[in-house]
Formats: structure tokens, C-alpha cells, sequence
């Protein structure tokens, strides 16, 4: 049976190759699936360069009733890779690391985070989707107590993870495989996908969102640099983010031993990347028109 040699997240960007139908032409496994890579890998294209990634709406981080664990609100974004990440419920609870116990003390150690594979409930426990580390780490964590070890007074010495969202297939749909091989025992095979999504909490601290531009000769004499722009556009390359397509939603902060986690210190929701869509960016017009306002969100 023809296998398809597309991957999700690893996108041909160069030379396309859609079908070419004619009468006679026998269809298989492999054409069409070439046919539905074609579309998928321009749509994704369209997202990532053109949209860009980050959260479309909706996808707080939260934490539960009990203080151990966070979950996600339902919403829409799309990753470093163009796919699109729909939550129609809240996610499964994200248990919380435990923070270190102080130095001397022994007996105690640091609960790792989980992940969250393909929540529907809630109440849900979270299992780690095949091939997917329970924890990821970029960097050790700071010991959270003592000198900063760099010398700076003023360091945040905490112990931080971010969430991380990333986009996930899950074959569904077992059919019977009725062609093919000389074989007499039946075999299945997954009739769908099931587009879904993983959350993961990774060790270490995300750098705050830029705020800067990088347009510095954008507006000259009170009208537009178009020079600049189309001198910043050039330079731009067709990076291939691939294998890491997952955007992140938040840092979360360990609290001091004994401390309780707290929704406003703990959670940090603001480094995450933001998809500006058109009536986002036309708020964002009449803010600057008008300041502050307390109308609809929504424009008429």
C-alpha cells in the first residue's frame, strides 16, 4: 500500500506539485494524497507568511479550582508552521511543577509537568501523545533561593516553565483494508485524521514580546519611507521553521516553597504571539484615534 511521505510540520516550499487529470488516468493512494498536500501546504504557506502565527482568539491559561494545575480556554491560533489549532472545549488539567523545598531540607522533590494529548473533558487525565517527551528542557532553572550566581541584585531567581502549544495528528476512523496484497487475514487501517493539538510545559523562562520596530525610517517628513519598506521586505528570508512549529502561550512562575499559586503573579499570558487580524488591527486604529474606549470589540 502507498504510504503518503508528507510531514506535518516540514513543509516543500519550492516547485509545488498539484495533478494533472486526463481520461485514463488511474488514481491511487499516492495521487490523491499529493492532491490534498498541494492545498494543505499553500493554505498553511498563506498562514504562516502572510497572517503569521501566533493566537487568533481565545486560549487563556488559567488555573484550576485547586491551585495544582492549569488548563486552557477554548480558541483558535495558528502555528510557526501555518497549521491551524482550533480548542472547542477547555483543555485537560495541566498538573503544576511543586515548588523546590529550601535549602537543608530533604525528602522533598519537584513534580514534573505533563503534558495535555487531545483533551476533551476538563476533568480528563492528560496522556502524552506517542513520540512526545513529558518534558522538555532548554535550560536549567535557576535554584530559586541564595545569590544569584551572576551577581545582578535585582535577577528573578524563580523557577520558571512556559506552555506549549503544538498542532497533532491522530489517525482515526480503523477501516478494513480490502485491496492490495495476497494476504488472507483482513487488515485496518486509519479511514481519517483528526486535526488536534498537544500542550507541553518546558523548562526555562520566555524573553518578554518585542515592542520595537524594526521600520526605524518607516515615517520620514510626515509621509511613508516606502524605500524602507520595500528595502525590509527584500531582506526577509523563507525561513523553514521545521521541526519546531509550536507557539507558546505562556510562562508560569514557581512559587516560593509554601506559597500558593496566584492567577496574577504566576501566570504570565503576555509573551505569547499574537495573530493581527483586521479587526483587531482596526482597534487598535481607533485606539490611537480616539484612546480608550468602552464599546464593543467588535466594529459595525
Amino acid at each position: 500500500m502507498a504510504t503518503s511521505s508528507h510531514q506535518t510540520g516540514c513543509l516543500d516550499q519550492c516547485s509545488p506539485v498539484r495533478n494533472r487529470y486526463f481520461y485514463g488516468k488511474m488514481l491511487d493512494v499516492f495521487h490523491f494524497e499529493l492532491e490534498q498536500n498541494y492545498f494543505n501546504s499553500k493554505r498553511w504557506l498563506l498562514n504562516r507568511l502572510v497572517s503569521g502565527y501566533g493566537v487568533v482568539c481565545g486560549l487563556n491559561v488559567l488555573l484550576s479550582s485547586d491551585g495544582k494545575s492549569i488548563y486552557v480556554t477554548p480558541g483558535v491560533a495558528i502555528d510557526k508552521c501555518g497549521h491551524e489549532i482550533i480548542l472547542c472545549q477547555p483543555s485537560a488539567p495541566i498538573p503544576l511543577p511543586v515548588p523546590s523545598p529550601p535549602t537543608g531540607q530533604t525528602g522533598g522533590s519537584q513534580t514534573p509537568p505533563a503534558t495535555a494529548n487531545n483533551p476533551q473533558q476538563p476533568g480528563a487525565t492528560a496522556t502524552p501523545a506517542t513520540g512526545t517527551p513529558v518534558i522538555a528542557s532548554s535550560a536549567t532553572p535557576n535554584a530559586g533561593s541564595g545569590p544569584s550566581s551572576t551577581g545582578t541584585e535585582n535577577c528573578d531567581c524563580a523557577e520558571y516553565y512556559h506552555l506549549v502549544l503544538c498542532y497533532h495528528e491522530c489517525p482515526t476512523d480503523p477501516s478494513p483494508s480490502l485491496g492490495g496484497d495476497c494476504d488472507t487475514q483482513v487488515t485496518c487501517s486509519p479511514g481519517a485524521i483528526r486535526e488536534r493539538y498537544t500542550l507541553q510545559l518546558v523548562e526555562d523562562k520566555l524573553a518578554p514580546a518585542r515592542t520595537s520596530s524594526a521600520l526605524s525610517d518607516f515615517i520620514n517628513g510626515g509621509g511613508i519611507g516606502y524605500a524602507a519598506i520595500a528595502t525590509y521586505v527584500s531582506n526577509l528570508t523563507l525561513d523553514d521553521p521545521c521541526p519546531d512549529c509550536c507557539i507558546s502561550l505562556a510562562n508560569i512562575r514557581v512559587p516560593d516553597p509554601g506559597t500558593p499559586y496566584d492567577q496574577n503573579q504566576n501566570v504570565d499570558i503576555s509573551v505569547r504571539p499574537i495573530v493581527y487580524t483586521n479587526d483587531l488591527l482596526y482597534e487598535m486604529i481607533l485606539a490611537m484615534k480616539q484612546g480608550s474606549t468602552t464599546t464593543s470589540a467588535r466594529k459595525p
